[in-house]
């Protein structure tokens, strides 16, 4: 693509999230419990997987490591379970 290299395992995890999203927002609204409250539900979940995906690195790479790996880490996908943990504890 270009000068930016785009990996697949970044592709496919960002298509999950879209799909996920997706999906997660027509079933509310098929059950009618699309309101603000489940929007925000489902906020605090990407961002507590995002949160709880980089502080999982940091506690078993230590600090150093996870700074020098932190450019890389869209590329391996080093951070599923921490992603996981941090996603079920909006």
């Amino acid at each position: 693509m270009g000068p930016i290299e785009v990996h697949s395992y970044t592709v496919c995890f960002l298509a999950a999230y879209v799909v996920t999203g997706i999906l997660a927002y027509r079933e509310a609204k098929r059950r009618h419990r699309l309101t603000e409250s489940t929007l925000m539900v489902g906020s605090a979940g990407l961002l507590g997987g995002v949160l709880g995906s980089k502080l999982i690195m940091i506690v078993f790479l230590g600090p150093a490591e996870f700074w020098r790996l932190l450019p890389t880490i869209p590329f391996h996908g080093a951070a599923l379970v921490g992603g996981l943990i941090g996603g079920m504890r909006p």
